[in-house]
């Protein structure tokens, strides 16, 4: 994410970004049963409000030295394949409280995988047909803790 936060801020922001995303859903909804009671026809819903992530930020750009670090390999750990799978189902657990999370981006599930597991233990990885948080079917698991370690390449 930002050169200069470190792996607790990244993983409190995950956080908030899943409680975001599910805020999100209970509005489409609420919007979706709203056409429903009309019958399928539109509603003119108001605009949403003036949100910090619809806003044009510019951000200096200052030279950064890029550090690689040994990046974690699942066995089994694979892209989804269309059209059956079209979301990862991770369950892990944050502060001590198991959480699960629905992600598309295979790219950011590798970037999970480097968090320390102090803050962020994953437990499993899941391919999902995922239509809503509370809809979704199971299509593998890719990996569970406790069947196979990641290796460091």
């Amino acid at each position: 994410m930002f050169a200069d936060m470190d792996t607790l801020q990244e993983i409190q922001i995950i956080d908030l970004l899943c409680r975001r995303e599910a805020e999100l859903v209970k509005v489409a909804l609420a919007e979706e049963a709203v056409c429903d009671l009309l019958g399928g026809l539109a509603f003119a819903f108001p605009p949403p409000p003036d949100l910090p992530s619809r806003r044009k930020v510019t951000v200096p750009s200052k030279p950064r030295m890029e550090v690689a670090l040994p990046e974690k390999i699942l066995p089994g750990l694979r892209k989804l394949e269309s059209p059956e799978e079209n979301a990862y189902r991770l369950v892990y657990r944050f502060h001590g409280e198991d959480k699960e999370s629905f992600q598309a981006d295979f790219d950011f599930l590798k970037l999970l995988l480097n968090f320390p597991e102090e803050a962020f233990a994953l437990r499993s990885i899941e391919t999902v047909f995922f239509r809503k948080p509370d809809d979704w079917q199971l299509r593998q698991i890719l990996w569970q803790a406790g069947t196979e370690k990641a290796s460091n390449t």
